[in-house]
């Protein structure tokens, strides 16, 4: 009941804390915003909306139409509405003939038509819009991905570092093939996809510079907060990246021969985050609906309905596997193949020697890798249709089953061989 209450008042507070943050950077000029959105406009007319780096290659390809409409958010020049309203509200400017955020995008900035109407994004929170709306006062939005590129390459490159100086270097193998199977390049490339990504690499430095007993005492309480931040930041793009990957790092820092208890506390941890996240989004409806005299659940529901019913494309109705097949065909590639081949022989070369009684430590690595497809045959039809980007949850599998294996070749006090 304490561990309860401490998270009801966690989540609420940190409600009250995002509506604050988004009020203060409503409060900032857009005309700068603009300007700078405005300048870096020809790569959403020239590149269209979903182009690819790699023609054929999926993983390759970018997200302009959620970029654009992220932009449009961010210099909504709209003086009608109070801050309060329009960080519950999030408008955009629209116009009646487009059909995307793309287009609406070209639309005002690059051939200069005037918006007709106004488009609202109530039901997510926007946390992106904290770092997007200061960045557009100083860049436009080609430089903020030259940005994105260097700050996410430097953050990943201190992440390898410490883990070097932690001790956990025979993990590193696993984690470059996870971050491989997404792509780092068209992550960097699309804002869309950036959030996430920053989670995870900033929650696993927390991970591998943190004592193993305090993160044991306050483990309820650091999922809690990570489930909050992911919903607080994401879009709904691969967010059970954000669980997985910091529950495997937690399972290779474990030391617990016991793996039942191992599993349980692994239920527990995502337990905790699906409370943080899922709370964290209730608390933005309940809020929205009562700072706007508006009824967001309606939409809440409506959406939710159309997320996790069946997947039909061109009349034709995908099961739950096929849903599952479509993620994994993106790096069904000769590549990640090759990739997966090298992996499989150093793995056995170096790490694995039988020791069938050791075998039940793998179980709870392997339910880890099952969180992805977990999510995929709730969110169904999120899946089968937006399969290009939601098949980057799957890098939890990869590390979880990469992890698992380089444990076994652990020594009794868990110190891996070389």
């Amino acid at each position: 009941m304490k561990k309860f209450i401490k998270v009801v008042i966690l989540i609420g507070t940190a409600a009250v804390a995002a509506v604050a943050a988004l009020m203060l950077v409503y409060c900032l000029p857009v005309a700068h915003m603009r300007s700078h959105v405005e300048s870096s406009i020809e790569i959403f007319y020239k590149e269209e909306t979903y182009p690819q780096q790699v023609a054929g290659y999926k993983l390759s390809q970018l997200d302009n139409e959620t970029d654009a409409i992220m932009l449009l958010n961010a210099i909504y020049p709209g003086a009608a509405e109070t801050v309060l309203e329009k960080a519950m509200k999030v408008p955009r400017i629209s116009f009646t003939e487009d059909y995307s955020g793309r287009s609406e995008l070209v639309s005002w900035l690059w051939l200069k038509k005037q918006p007709e109407g106004t488009e609202e994004y109530a039901r997510y929170w926007h946390g992106y819009l904290l770092f997007l709306k200061p960045l557009l006062l100083l860049m436009d939005y080609a430089d903020i991905r030259i940005l994105n590129m260097i700050v996410q390459l430097f953050l990943f490159s201190f992440l390898i570092v410490t883990m070097v100086e932690k001790g956990y270097k025979e993990y590193i193998v696993p984690l470059l093939t996870a971050v491989a199977v997404i792509n780092p390049i068209a992550v960097a490339m699309s804002l869309q996809f950036s959030s996430v990504f920053y989670i995870v690499i900033l929650s696993l430095l927390y991970l591998c510079s943190q004592d193993k007993r305090k993160l044991e005492e306050k483990d309820f309480l650091f999922f809690t907060v990570l489930g909050i931040v992911t919903s607080f930041f994401d879009f709904l793009t691969y967010p059970v990246a954000v669980l997985g990957m910091a529950v495997t790092f937690l399972l290779i820092k474990n030391t617990e021969n016991n793996w039942k208890k191992v599993s349980c506390s692994v239920v527990k941890w995502s337990f905790f985050w699906g409370v943080g996240y899922g709370g964290m989004w209730a608390a933005k409806w309940i809020l929205a609906s009562v700072i706007l005299h508006e009824n967001i659940f309606e939409e809440v529901i409506r959406q939710f309905l159309v997320h996790t019913s069946d997947v039909i494309i061109m009349d034709k109705n995908y099961n739950a596997l096929q849903v599952i097949g479509r993620n994994v065909s993106v790096v069904a590639k000769w590549p990640y193949l090759l990739l997966a081949v090298g992996i499989v022989l150093i793995g056995l070369k170096k790490h694995i020697k039988p020791q069938i009684r050791k075998f039940p430590q793998l179980i709870p690595f392997v339910f880890t890798a099952t969180l992805p497809v977990m999510w995929m045959l709730v969110l169904k039809q999120h899946a089968g249709l937006l399969y290009w980007y939601t098949y980057r949850g799957l890098m939890v599998t990869v590390f979880a089953v990469l992890c698992g294996i380089v444990k076994l070749g652990c020594k009794e006090d868990h110190t891996c061989l070389e």
